[in-house]
């Protein structure tokens, strides 16, 4: 269960986990569930070199509220976009712009099929997202690096991409 962030000033929040760790005999892969981890992120989130971490930035909210009452696991939705993306891009091949388009379709889905979202609280899931994003990009400071395993291969075609390693 992922834990609540109360988070106090000044004070970083805690790492929370997608869920709990299988037992010996559940059905979870053996390498077990990915983890979350809230850190400095270029974007708002990305997934490690190997796939087993998503790494959310601290602008990252958990869940969002939105307008119909429904609250939206925002770390659940974009863990399937990273997953995703980053398979497409390493395994596949695919070109990030390629890859991000298929992994947002999913994301989509996923908001839809798993957590009951009708394409409009979609539309606005996404609106409340940007908006996050956009503020993170203006406040970032250059005091944290990103973590060291963090899968750079969505940032290299962003102007700037150096900053990001």
């Amino acid at each position: 269960m992922v834990e609540s962030l109360l988070v106090g000033r000044g004070k970083r929040p805690p790492a929370p986990k997608l869920r709990e760790p299988a037992d010996e005999t559940g059905p979870e892969d053996a390498e077990g569930p990915p983890k979350f981890v809230v850190a400095r992120v270029p974007l708002l989130s990305g997934a490690s070199n190997d796939g087993r971490t998503i790494y959310f930035d601290y602008a990252c909210p958990e869940t969002i509220k939105l307008a119909s009452g429904r609250t939206v696991d925002v770390y659940k939705a974009i863990a399937h976009h990273e997953a995703i993306e980053r398979h497409l891009m390493v395994e596949a091949k695919l070109s990030y712009d390629d890859a991000h388009e298929a992994a947002l379709l999913a994301e989509h889905l996923h908001l839809m099929l798993d957590q009951g979202l009708d394409p409009a609280e979609v539309a606005e899931y996404e609106t409340a997202l940007a908006s996050r994003e956009a503020k993170a990009a203006k406040t970032k400071s250059g005091d944290e690096a990103p973590p060291p395993d963090l899968y750079l291969g969505p940032y290299r075609h962003q102007e700037g991409f150096h900053h990001a390693q």
